[in-house]
């Protein structure tokens, strides 16, 4: 995320989880269940701009800057 607002492009964090949703949780529906997915997702997912005002230059770049942020991270590029 670091590396995406240096490039300016905002993101923020993914989710809560929907077993750990407060809101749920007054509603009485609690779940002692783990959900490894819902958890690594609301530790490592995170949201890209969208919606129709973006442009197809504005969606080339935000995904040009990922895939070179992911080659350097493997030593691709």
């Amino acid at each position: 995320m670091i590396r995406l607002k240096g490039k300016g492009i905002d993101t923020r964090l993914f989710f809560t989880g929907m077993h750990k949703q407060k809101s749920l949780k007054d509603f009485g529906c609690v779940s002692t269940k783990n959900y490894p997915v819902s958890n690594w997702l609301e530790e490592n997912g995170l949201y890209l701009p969208s919606g129709s005002n973006l442009n197809s230059s504005e969606i080339i770049f935000i995904a040009g800057t990922i895939d070179k942020i992911f080659r350097t991270k493997l030593g691709i590029i």
